[in-house]
C-alpha cells in the first residue's frame, strides 16, 4: 500500500483535501476495510480520499491494527481506538479489571456506535459539521458519511466453539470478542439501530454484514416497526462460491421520491374518448386532467395534483402526491425504538400522462379523439402499495365516464355559475 498513499505525503496538501469519513466497527487485527479502503483504487476520482475510525473492544487486537496502519504510513488517515463494551454485552475473562465496574453508566450502557462517536469526538483528524447541521446537535460536531461492521454471528461460546450445523466442519478461529455477542448477528444490530435513532444523520448511511437470512428478515421487519420508509433501508447480496452473506443499510436522509427501488409494477394504460366536435385536440387533453384533479378532490385523504409537461414529447401530464411531515427529530428520552416513527415527503408519488390520437368512429363520419393515459406510481410501503392501486382503479373508472354524463355534469356547473352571478348582481 506504501506506493498508493505516496500523495498523500506532504500533509500541508491534506487540509485542502475533502476526505469521506467511515466508520469500521470491529476492526479486529488486520484492519483490514481501512486499509483496502485507503488504496488508490478505491478514491472516488483519483482525488477526494477515505479517513477512517477503526475501533474494536480487543486491546490486543487494537494494538496489532496500529501496527499495520503505521506499517503503511497511514496514520493520517486511519485511527485505530480502543472501546468500551456495551453494558449487556460485557464478557468476562482474565484481563477484565476491576475498574470497569466503575465506569460512568451512561458509557457503559452506549452501543457499539455511540461508542465509537465518542472516541471521535476526542480526535481531532475527523471533518466537523457546517454550522447549518450543528444547530440541531449541540453535543459533539463530528459526522461520518457511513458505518460499516462485520458482527459477531453467534450469541454463546458454545454456539462459537461448536461444529458447524450444516457439515459438521470446525469453525473458522476468532476470538470471544469477534463472535460472540449477546443475541448474536441480531443483537448487535439491534443496538447500532438503537444507536442510530440517537444519532440519526450525524451518520448518513448505516450498515452491516448479516450472516443468517432469517437475521435479515428480522432486521428488516424491525426497521419497518420504527417506521422507516422503504426506499430508506436497502438489502443486497455477496455470493462467493458456495458462501452467501447479506447486507443492509439504513439512512435518515431524504431520499428521492422517484427512486427506482420504490417504483412499482408498470400500470396498463386506458383509454378515453371524447368528439371532436365537443373540444379541440390539446384542450380534450386538459379536459382528462381536470377530471383526474377533480376526481382527486373527492378523496377523503389530502391529495396534491401538480400540472406538469413530460420533456421528451410534450405530453401533459399531472403528479399526485400525499403531502407528509419531515422526519420527526430524535427524542431525547427515545429508549425504546417503537418510541420513534420516521415519515418524509410522500409516502407515494403517481405521474400521469396523457396522449391523444385520432380514431375514426365507427357510428358515423366523425372522428374521436381518444386520449390514451399512461401511468408511472412510486411508492414508500405496503400500505401505500394498497392505496396506490384502489385510487388507480376508481380515477379510470371516474375519468372514463361517457361523454353524456360530462355533459350533463359541465351544463350542472353552468347552471350553478349563473344563479351565483344573479344573486350577486342582485
Amino acid at each position: 500500500l506504501d506506493s498508493a498513499m505516496d500523495c498523500d505525503d506532504d500533509s500541508s496538501k491534506v487540509s485542502s483535501v475533502y476526505y469521506y469519513q467511515g466508520i469500521d466497527l470491529g476492526t479486529g487485527a488486520t484492519c483490514i476495510y481501512p486499509l483496502l479502503l485507503s488504496t488508490f483504487a478505491f478514491s472516488i476520482e483519483h482525488s477526494n480520499k477515505w479517513k477512517f475510525l477503526a475501533t474494536d473492544v480487543d486491546p490486543v487486537s487494537v494494538e496489532s491494527a496500529k501496527r499495520n496502519i503505521e506499517a503503511n504510513h497511514l496514520q493520517h488517515r486511519i485511527r485505530a481506538v480502543c472501546v468500551p463494551q456495551t453494558a449487556h454485552n460485557i464478557i468476562k475473562t482474565n484481563d477484565n479489571k476491576k475498574e470497569k465496574e466503575k465506569e460512568d453508566v451512561s458509557v457503559l450502557h452506549q452501543g457499539p456506535i455511540l461508542a465509537a462517536m465518542n472516541a471521535a469526538n476526542d480526535c481531532d483528524m475527523f471533518r466537523s459539521a457546517t454550522t447549518e447541521v450543528q444547530k440541531n446537535h449541540t453535543t459533539s460536531s463530528t459526522f461520518f458519511d457511513f458505518v460499516m461492521t462485520n458482527p459477531p454471528f453467534y450469541s454463546s461460546r458454545e454456539e462459537a466453539q461448536g461444529p458447524r450445523a450444516g457439515d459438521g466442519r470446525k469453525r473458522t478461529d476468532m476470538t470471544i470478542h469477534e463472535s460472540v455477542y449477546k443475541g448474536g448477528e441480531f443483537g448487535f444490530i439491534s443496538d447500532m439501530i438503537q444507536d442510530s435513532l440517537l444519532l440519526r444523520s450525524r451518520i448518513t448511511w448505516y450498515t452491516s454484514m448479516i450472516g443468517k437470512k432469517s437475521t435479515l428478515k428480522e432486521v428488516e421487519k424491525k426497521l419497518r416497526a420504527i417506521g422507516f420508509p422503504r426506499g430508506n433501508f436497502r438489502t443486497t447480496q455477496f455470493i462467493q462460491g458456495n458462501t452467501t452473506r447479506w447486507g443492509i443499510a439504513w439512512t435518515f436522509q431524504e431520499v428521492p421520491e422517484r427512486l427506482l427501488a420504490l417504483k412499482m409494477k408498470p400500470f396498463q394504460d386506458f383509454h378515453c374518448n371524447i368528439h371532436q366536435n365537443e373540444t379541440s385536440s390539446r384542450t380534450a387533453e386538459e379536459d382528462i386532467l381536470n377530471r383526474i384533479s377533480e376526481f382527486c378532490q373527492t378523496q377523503s385523504r389530502s391529495l396534491s395534483c401538480n400540472r406538469a409537461v413530460h420533456r421528451s414529447d410534450s405530453r401533459l401530464g399531472i403528479t399526485i402526491r400525499e403531502e407528509q411531515s419531515a422526519i420527526v427529530p430524535a427524542s431525547k428520552d427515545a429508549t425504546t425504538t417503537n418510541a420513534i416513527q420516521i415519515s418524509q415527503g410522500s409516502p407515494f408519488v403517481i405521474d400521469i400522462f396523457v396522449q391523444q390520437k385520432s380514431v375514426p368512429s365507427s357510428n358515423d363520419d366523425t372522428t374521436s379523439l381518444c386520449c390514451v393515459i399512461q401511468t408511472r406510481a412510486y411508492s414508500n410501503s405496503t400500505e401505500s402499495d394498497k392505496f396506490v392501486h384502489k385510487l388507480l382503479d376508481s380515477m379510470q373508472s371516474y375519468v372514463s365516464q361517457t361523454s353524456r354524463f360530462w355533459r350533463r355534469k359541465k351544463n350542472k356547473i353552468n347552471v350553478q355559475n349563473e344563479i351565483i352571478i344573479s344573486s350577486t348582481v342582485v
